[in-house]
């Protein structure tokens, strides 16, 4: 009887280890994209005009997307 129930709690604990990593690697990624996010809408803001005219966009449409929140795509 010990063992089943060492198998099931090895199980159940395998089973959470594994949540718990996919939620801290979903934790991770999300907090990667937001930061990588938010320097690249400070870089924009930082491009001349010939750098902006180059990326198709003018100084208005850069200030706006540098304007997003961070979390926001």
């Amino acid at each position: 009887m010990s063992t089943l129930v060492d198998h099931t709690f090895a199980r159940s604990a395998s089973r959470s280890q594994s949540i718990m990593a996919a939620v801290f690697g979903t934790l991770a990624t999300t907090l990667h994209a937001w930061y990588s996010r938010s320097l690249q809408r400070q870089h924009l803001l930082r491009l001349n005009a010939a750098e902006l005219n180059d990326m198709g966009i003018n100084h208005s449409a850069a200030r706006c997307e540098a304007a997003k929140p961070f979390w926001q795509e």
